[in-house]
């Protein structure tokens, strides 16, 4: 995963509450401050994860892989916010006053 350096702080910040959610749309990563959308990104390059062998000084392979997560900021869509904030409308009536809100 790479991890620009301005949101790599509140990454680990909050390494111990860090949420992955999503569709097969959209893949979001979630700290206590902000979420981060998650990109696939395929490369043209192979990238090796490399594991010491401490005895005999040799290395051994753990992981290859042709692609990285990206992590950019996120921003909802216009639809996904108009409908969370059409669920919570208030509802006035303009003739006797009275509304769907009541305090607790």
């Amino acid at each position: 995963m790479e991890v620009p350096n301005n949101y790599l702080e509140d990454i680990k910040a909050s390494k111990d509450n860090l949420k992955i959610k999503g569709n097969e749309n959209l893949t979001v990563l979630c700290t206590d401050n902000k979420s981060y959308e998650l990109k696939y990104v395929y490369t043209t390059n192979t990238f090796y994860l490399l594991d010491p062998n401490q005895i005999d000084e040799k290395v051994s392979v753990s992981l290859v892989s042709d692609h990285t997560l990206e992590v950019t900021d996120y921003l909802p869509k216009k639809s996904q916010v108009y409908k969370i904030l059409r669920g919570n409308t208030l509802k006035y009536n303009k003739f006797d006053g009275a509304t769907n809100y009541h305090c607790k």
